[in-house]
């Protein structure tokens, strides 16, 4: 198998949808159908589930830094076209994916895993390393 894409990624995630919120749930990779996750967990499950290499960590802010050590920041405006890339602020993270201004997350113990508009919410944006993003980001 080839390296997963970034639709891939976020197409997985998607059937995520209507899981519970749980602060601090991280799913092991090799379960086919968490029900319950964090943001940072359902990031995490999503990318190893898909045997992304190099693994991907786990906690939004080491995501973050994960992203950076490897030179795969993006703007924000990209990451919004861009099905797979991460979204991420002081607290979170979530996932593009890649039309209509639209996210998949895990977003509140209220809302649970969901689809919201990116908006003006985050901060920064990368991709996931070792995820294959189309012929335009081959260098990143």
């Amino acid at each position: 198998m080839g390296k997963p894409t970034g639709q891939m990624f976020a197409d997985l995630l998607l059937t995520q949808i209507g899981d519970e919120y749980v602060w601090g749930a991280k799913p092991n990779p090799e379960e086919e159908d968490p029900k319950a996750e964090d943001c940072s967990g359902l990031v995490h499950w999503g990318a190893n589930h898909l045997h992304v290499d190099p693994p991907f960590p786990d906690g939004s802010q080491i995501q973050r830094e994960f992203c950076r050590k490897y030179d795969t920041t993006i703007s924000i405006d990209d990451a919004r076209t861009t099905p797979g890339a991460l979204l991420f602020n002081s607290h979170h993270v979530a996932v593009s994916l890649g039309h209509d201004d639209k996210t998949i997350e895990a977003h509140s113990r209220t809302d649970g895993v969901v689809s919201l508009h990116i908006g003006n919410r985050f901060e920064e944006a990368a991709l996931v390393p070792g995820m294959d993003y189309g012929p335009e980001w081959e260098d990143v």
